[in-house]
């Protein structure tokens, strides 16, 4: 438990989780001590945690600059456009905010709101409505953009007549890679389609974008890259990522997928206080749970997993289980064995090829209940 703190009306408390695992954390019934910590948002546009600062133009509305604390340089611009073509030129709209203000500022959470419109040759393309916020621990600034009141589209090209989210990074030396499915490609062409996450790699730091689901993007140049925002009807509102040196890139995005949701428990809580379901010793190797595997009489007697290679190179992992294994082996899509993996205690290993997905079948030493 890091940080605990209002966000609103409501408390919430902040806890590290092992990863695919889970922690028992009972409802408090004392007030915990009060420590001191920093609100996350400042009067002035500024949104900070102890990964990154963005600073919010205040008289535009758009993504000014993102920068790591103590360290000069802007990693990412970002800003909501509506894009036409005139001729042979690609020409953009301007963000002007009517209104840029601080909704949330504690030491859990930080929120900004800009609303405005958006103007090109001094005519309103459309209105616009864009959150920004960032929470204690994570190194993700979340940005949902809304749109209301966009101009007419007068041609079937899609990329001639939008509304677009655009982004910009300072370094047209910059190796840029798409992420779709648990595969990565260096991205040069000019368009890419349905990444979950598309990486600046800068040498020395990285930058993520994690598109949250939206599909079309474009490149523009050696330093620009164009997300189409589908507007239908009253399907106005999209959610995206900007994040910083994220440990473990495609597990973020596949989470940045799933929007925050509670589940209330019942009945006795376990003994452990923490524990795992799957972990990989490898961040490049992930796990996802395909089904439990169930006999004749009902027991549960193990699991399918569905592992994947996302970082493009070859390597061997251990998988750790949250029970001991009797057996482990590759299976191919109808269930049938394909090759045997070594096993031991409550971990198997297993090497896999670049960009490699495979199913495996676990066996546990006793049925589960």
């Amino acid at each position: 438990n890091f940080a605990s703190g209002l966000v609103g009306h409501d408390r919430y408390t902040c806890i590290d989780v092992p990863p695919t695992g889970f922690v028992v954390a009972p409802l408090a019934t004392v007030a915990p001590a009060r420590v001191r910590q920093p609100s996350l948002a400042e009067a002035g546009g500024l949104l900070k945690n102890e990964f990154l600062e963005a600073q919010i133009d205040t008289s535009r509305g758009h993504l000014r600059s993102l920068h790591i604390p103590a360290r000069r340089g802007n990693r990412l611009s970002l800003l909501v456009a509506w894009r036409t073509r005139q001729g042979d030129q690609t020409v953009y709209s301007a963000m002007d905010a009517t209104d840029v203000r601080m909704l949330t500022s504690s030491n859990l959470c930080g929120l900004v709101r800009a609303r405005g419109h958006l103007l090109q040759s001094g005519k309103k393309m459309g209105e616009f409505e864009v959150d920004y916020e960032v929470w204690r621990g994570s190194r993700i600034m979340e940005v949902t953009i809304r749109l209301s009141h966009l101009a007419s589209i007068n041609t079937a090209n899609p990329w001639a007549g939008c509304s677009v989210l655009r982004l910009a990074w300072p370094s047209e030396a910059a190796r840029v890679i798409a992420h779709s499915a648990g595969r990565s490609a260096p991205w040069s062409n000019s368009s890419s389609v349905a990444p979950e996450l598309i990486e600046i790699d800068e040498t020395a730091y990285r930058t993520h974008y994690l598109t949250g689901g939206l599909a079309f993007h474009r490149r523009s140049g050696r330093r620009f890259l164009d997300t189409l925002l589908p507007v239908s009807g009253a399907d106005n509102e999209h959610r995206v990522g900007i994040a910083v040196d994220l440990p473990y890139p495609n597990l973020a995005a596949a989470d940045f997928l799933d929007q925050r949701y509670a589940l209330p428990l019942t009945g006795t809580p376990p003994q452990a206080a923490s524990g795992w379901f799957v972990h990989s010793n490898k961040k490049n190797v992930h796990a996802d749970l395909e089904a439990p595997l169930v006999n004749a009489a009902g027991q549960v007697v193990g699991l399918r997993l569905f592992l994947t290679e996302s970082g493009g190179k070859s390597t061997s992992a251990n998988i750790r289980l949250m029970n001991n294994v009797a057996s482990a082996q590759r299976v191919d899509m109808l269930g049938n064995k394909v090759s045997e993996l070594s096993c031991q205690g409550d971990q198997f290993s297993i090497s896999l090829r670049s960009h490699e997905q495979t199913n495996i079948d676990v066996l546990w030493a006793s049925p589960a209940e």
